[in-house]
């Protein structure tokens, strides 16, 4: 798979923008400085306005007073003095626009007694002529001073203008050669932002062309990774299959084993039965070894029943606590004197819906496992506790759904697991006792049982400390009181036992030991081994009292035999018996029917055959 390159910065768009800029910030500085000098231009032009203005007041104060000489108006007496508060108003007019020019500001101080002087001339001849009421006698200005003080007053404003008018040219060609430089700057702004916008598109262009070729060699690359996981995903799927069947090899060659030792007790005791058939004693023993024999069987037949989930299950309302009191006597008796068992009971523990005896040898199962990673000797710690999740909660790759649970744990102080040991816990037939010691069927047991009831079983371990194994089971949230846990005493055949029972067993040894043993008890077997012929007895004899039926039989299963009997007789009891039971959406299991598990005893057969007739 290609690797990843490391992200470009884009400088060709940075450079643009910096160019840009620059460019922006040179043409605003350009034009700041046309616009000064555009000011200082307008200043100059106000200057020389002002100067003409000037001119224009000095001219028409003398001329208003030419006019009075001549004619005495009156008018043209105010008219000359409005002219010359004009000239006064001017004045500080062109003292304002040129305060920052000291050479205007000495022409203009020069000017003012010059101009004060030509008014008191003019106010004296005023005088002079409204006192003779008539026109004055000419009075040459030369020899009064004011022929010269109009020509120093004209001469320093003519100068004053020429100096200005400089002043204007210089500023003009200024502001005209700053206007060229912002023509120019904007111009070279444009041609580089359009330089930067032409390099910019080929640079993106390159970048798509680029990116487009990456986008072909990811399709790629996942296309080959897809071919890569596909590859190891048959790879994986072949080895949980190789993993699969060495499991079941090492199950199978469990079963053999265990199987193996027990037809040995079984096939041995019956062959020395037969040759001690003339001994009733040493005959009784080899029997009762023999049917040990065959005890332990069934019990491996359960437990592996039990961790495939599959076992039959007689569910109760349990309050834990009182389960665990009630078994303290017997788990010290088989624990032994150098084991100490402690109870931790936290508050009153909500009620659970199991079946009572399984839990009861899930626990004794977990105690004898505690005893033996302690060696024989330390304390086991039995609790119980009441978990409620809000939300569900993980415990490692197990995943716990929200709901109330009670907590039932055994502790000890012994060695701890690995983690490669606690993996494999729950491994029909993985122990590390010695050989001869355990079966390995304990904690899968317990596992299977608690599967089977909706909970969990969770394993928290530290090497060197110990082990608590925790069984997590659903809270029973119904309002029935608590069942009260028997244990059954063997049955006896009752007194009096009787009735016709119809064996419907496809298995032909099985069905004559039934027959054999419905005979003990007193009852009258009618055998067959078909469900169809079944019904055509059950519908031509009245005298059948209850079926005893099989319920895995080829054509016909026990459950639709029920089915068709109950058409004939509604009121006809009927017992089942199997060696296999079904997961939970077995229809018989549905219905509540009494089961009999096989092997079976004669005892269990009478208490069965009991708990049929009073349904």
């Amino acid at each position: 798979m290609a690797s990843l390159a490391p992200r470009r910065i884009p400088l060709l768009p940075l450079a643009g923008l910096g160019v840009t800029l620059l460019a922006g910030i040179g043409a605003i500085l350009i034009s700041r400085g046309v616009a000064v000098s555009n000011r200082w231009v307008d200043h100059t032009v106000r200057v020389q306005v002002g100067i003409i203005q000037l001119l224009e007041r000095l001219t028409a104060e003398d001329a208003g007073m030419r006019g009075y000489m001549l004619r005495g108006d009156p008018k043209m007496r105010e008219e000359t003095r409005e002219a010359h508060t004009g000239v006064i108003e001017q004045m500080r007019a062109l003292r304002a626009d040129t305060a920052d020019n000291p050479v205007r500001k000495a022409q203009l101080d020069r000017l003012v007694p010059l101009i004060e002087a030509r008014w008191r001339f003019a106010e004296g001849r005023i005088a002079v002529r409204e006192k003779l009421k008539g026109p004055p006698p000419p009075v040459s200005a030369t020899r009064l001073g004011a022929g010269q003080t109009i020509a120093e007053i004209r001469d320093t404003l003519k100068a004053m203008f020429a100096e200005e008018q400089s002043l204007l040219s210089e500023r003009q060609h200024r502001t005209q050669l700053l206007t060229t430089w912002l023509s120019v700057a904007l111009a070279g702004t444009v041609f580089l932002v359009v330089i930067v916008a032409y390099l910019t598109a080929s640079d993106a262009r390159s970048r798509y062309i680029s990116l487009h070729a990456a986008h072909r060699e990811a399709r790629a690359a996942i296309v080959a990774a897809r071919a890569e996981m596909a590859a190891r995903e048959e790879a994986e799927s072949q080895l949980r299959q190789m993993q699969k069947i060495e499991s079941i090899g090492q199950l199978t060659g469990g079963i053999a084993h265990d199987f193996n030792n027990m037809l040995a007790v079984i096939l041995g005791s019956l062959e020395l039965a037969q040759r001690r058939a003339a001994d009733p004693d040493r005959l009784a023993r080899h029997l009762i070894d023999a049917r040990e024999g065959a005890e332990r069987a069934a019990t491996l037949v359960t437990r592996l029943l039990a961790f495939s989930r599959r076992q039959s299950l007689a569910p109760a309302i349990i309050d834990p606590q009182a389960l665990i009191e009630s078994m303290l006597d017997m788990l010290d008796r088989t624990l032994g004197d150098p084991i100490a068992i402690r109870t931790a009971f936290e508050g009153e523990p909500w009620r659970i819906y199991a079946d009572p005896l399984q839990l009861e040898n899930a626990v004794l199962n977990l105690a004898v496992n505690a005893r033996d990673a302690m060696g024989g000797r330390g304390t086991i710690t039995v609790s119980t506790n009441n978990l409620p999740f809000a939300e569900a909660t993980h415990y490692g790759r197990l995943e716990i759904a929200a709901g109330h649970y009670v907590e039932i744990a055994v502790g000890d102080t012994g060695t701890g697991m690995t983690e490669e040991v606690r993996e494999r816990a729950f491994d029909p037939f993985f122990t590390t006792k010695a050989v001869g010691k355990g079966t390995g069927l304990g904690l899968s047991q317990v596992f299977g049982f608690v599967k089977q009831s909706g909970g969990h079983v969770l394993i928290d371990t530290v090497l060197g400390t110990g082990t608590t194994v925790r069984i997590l089971l659903p809270r029973f949230e119904g309002e029935l009181a608590v069942d009260t846990i028997e244990t059954p005493s063997p049955a006896t055949v009752a007194g009096g036992a009787s009735g016709r029972v119809l064996v419907v067993e496809d298995d032909d040894r099985v069905r004559q030991f039934s027959c054999d043993a419905l005979r003990e008890l007193g009852y009258e077997p009618v055998a067959t081994a078909d469900g169809a012929q079944a019904l055509a007895i059950i519908a031509e004899d009245a005298e059948i009292a209850m079926v005893f039926s099989d319920v895995v039989m080829p054509v016909m299963s026990g459950p639709e035999l029920a089915a068709e009997a109950r058409r004939l007789r509604p009121d006809l009891p009927i017992l089942f018996t199997t060696g296999y039971a079904h997961d939970g959406s077995d229809p018989l299991l549905e219905t509540g029917q009494t089961m009999l598990a096989k092997p079976f005893t004669i005892d269990q057969l009478a208490e069965k055959l009991r708990e049929a007739a009073g349904r």
